[in-house]
């Protein structure tokens, strides 16, 4: 197997002095220290055999012990502002080596900074590293822009013509969230050998924490959650449960939202197909359960009418959240809460919402 009886050691840099963002790799971000995003992921890695992180900080070192990392402290002449991170690294090897009396063949710099990356894609890196045979990969995002350059005051197009953004050629931006590094090539002064290449990570992966922007929109994401919203649209039954799930679509955007609904349900198929939203078609309630073990969303929205008792419980046991609309059948008890805004019921259930303040109101009536 791929890395088997290979040492390959995570360096993890975490200084203490964050003059942008104070306190930065301990710092809560959606609930966790920013440190342990990084640390979870090289003890999860099925490559990564060794996780140190390497810090000037008491404080940030007993935070990555609970979390299960080695900690090696490193001494003044390393914990500038003005020092890189090849000495860092260097220095967190050798004595990483010294500690466990092995050599490694690979050193992984994961820097604490990118939380959004997840291990599959730092195995993917790995594996690519490997594989290649590379001295070096570097994570990268690629953003094709019209960029423009400047020297001796005269600015100039980075371009040969103008063109749309995907049809430019690839533009790869670091992010800092890995380099991987073979031992040989892991020096004071640096970690890039002969054979580099890029290994390109999704982009919403890809934030690197670096300004109080970058850590709104990290955590922005992390809470980003995952949507399923089930209804049908067709001659008899009409369009409105449709429209409804479209325009929670629209204003869910900060969310994974995908619509699901039936194969037979021809009218409303089509009309969702119109709003370039995603989308899943399914045969019945059975194709629907598959699709949800699958997806594994933390919220499903149930738009169809009179649901009964066993289908809200049987979806209650696969997902956290289920909400029903319109929703007048023995399953609405089971629901979490059930939005029912064309009943103005003060009497209502504890878990219903009534009346017209509830209504899904299109973007065109706004």
């Amino acid at each position: 197997m791929l890395g088997d009886n290979m040492k390959i050691l995570a360096v993890i840099p975490a200084r203490g002095g964050s003059k942008g963002i104070p306190r930065k790799n301990i710092r809560l971000m959606n609930g966790k220290p920013l440190i342990s995003y990084a640390i979870k992921n090289a003890l999860h890695s099925k490559f990564i055999t060794h996780v140190v992180v390497s810090t000037d900080s008491e404080e940030i070192a007993e935070i990555s012990r609970q979390y299960g990392a080695r900690v090696i402290m490193r001494g003044e002449e390393l914990s500038s502002d003005m020092v890189t991170l090849d000495p860092v690294i260097f220095d967190g090897m050798l004595k990483a080596e010294s500690t466990e009396k092995t050599a490694f063949d690979y050193v992984i710099t994961m820097q604490p900074t990118s939380p959004l990356l997840s291990v599959e894609t730092l195995d993917k890196g790995i594996a690519y590293c490997i594989e290649g045979g590379y001295d070096t990969v570097i994570s990268s995002v690629n953003k094709p822009h019209l960029s423009w350059g400047i020297n001796e005051g005269h600015v100039f197009p980075m371009y040969k013509e103008r063109k749309n953004r995907q049809e430019l050629p690839a533009q790869f931006f670091e992010t800092g969230a890995f380099v991987v590094a073979k031992r040989n090539v892991v020096t004071r002064n640096s970690r890039i050998g002969q054979s580099v290449s890029v290994f390109e990570m999704p982009e919403n992966e890809s934030i690197d924490i670096d300004s109080k922007e970058d850590w709104v929109l990290a955590e922005s994401i992390m809470r980003r959650k995952k949507i399923i919203l089930r209804a049908d649209g067709y001659k008899k039954l009409g369009m409105g449960h449709i429209y409804n799930c479209i325009t929670m679509a629209y204003n869910l955007i900060a969310h994974d939202i995908v619509i699901v609904t039936k194969m037979d349900a021809d009218i409303g198929l089509r009309k969702i197909k119109e709003t370039n939203l995603p989308y899943h078609v399914i045969k019945d309630d059975e194709d629907l359960f598959n699709f949800i073990s699958e997806f594994k969303p933390d919220i499903f929205v149930n738009d169809c009418l009179n649901s009964n008792r066993d289908y809200i419980v049987k979806l209650k046991s696969i997902v956290d959240r289920v909400v029903s609309i319109e929703d007048l059948g023995t399953g609405a008890e089971e629901a979490d809460a059930v939005i029912n805004a064309l009943y103005d019921d003060e009497k209502s259930a504890s878990n219903t919402y009534s009346g017209y303040k509830y209504v899904c109101l299109r973007d065109e009536f706004l």
